[in-house]
């Protein structure tokens, strides 16, 4: 989306399939060489992007200083040039740390700052996520990790304290996550059932 769009400024897909075949990209097996990339190209010779922009909004920032350094650098303001790779780098780890912000902030209340570390250590360096922040940055494993983090932290702000500046915080973190991944979606119910521990609970809860 963003070298079509920004670069480009089009809605065509044509400049990003002349930019991938000019840097060696390895064509998928099959009627959609490139499968790869999330594109199909359609009969017409129209390209689709099947993923949706949510991932791509949300490196917007990297691109866009990437773009910057290319410009100024001497690098080919292409999209897919050294700079713009390292901004995709950034991207991935600038998520890892904004979602163990908000896990930090959420977990400090009710562990002792050891305890918190060593859960934050644990969850980077036991799961896919160290992976998915630095080898498959482009993916959007580990956006939907920093937003559905945020989500949480602001689930349990809002009910531990309900303002509307919080309410409207946690719709628009709602609204990246179903961009970045629809089928995260489920994360919604973190909203409504934070913080319950019997049905009765929820119960009261709808009453108020």
């Amino acid at each position: 989306y963003l070298p079509a769009f920004i670069i480009g400024r089009t809605t065509s897909f044509t400049g990003v399939r002349t930019a991938l075949d000019r840097y060696g990209y390895t064509r998928a097996p099959g009627d959609n060489p490139y499968a790869w990339t999330s594109l199909v190209v359609l009969p017409d010779g129209r390209e689709l992007n099947f993923y949706y922009p949510g991932v791509a909004l949300l490196q917007l920032p990297f691109f866009l200083c990437a773009h910057l350094a290319a410009v100024i650098g001497g690098w080919p303001a292409d999209g897919f040039s050294l700079p713009y790779q390292c901004g995709v780098a950034a991207a991935g780890l600038g998520c890892l740390l904004l979602g163990l912000f908000a896990l930090a902030r959420m977990l400090t209340p009710h562990l002792p700052p050891a305890m918190t570390t060593g859960a934050l250590l644990a969850l980077v360096f036991g799961t896919n996520l160290f992976f998915y922040a630095t080898h498959s940055a482009t993916m959007s494993h580990i956006y939907s990790f920093a937003l559905i983090a945020w989500l949480l932290w602001l689930s349990v702000r809002w009910h531990a304290a309900p303002r509307p500046g919080l309410a409207l915080a946690a719709g628009l973190v709602l609204g990246l996550i179903a961009l970045a991944r629809p089928t995260n979606l489920i994360a919604a119910m973190l909203f409504p059932l934070c913080g319950l521990t019997a049905w009765h609970d929820w119960l009261t809860r709808l009453r108020r």
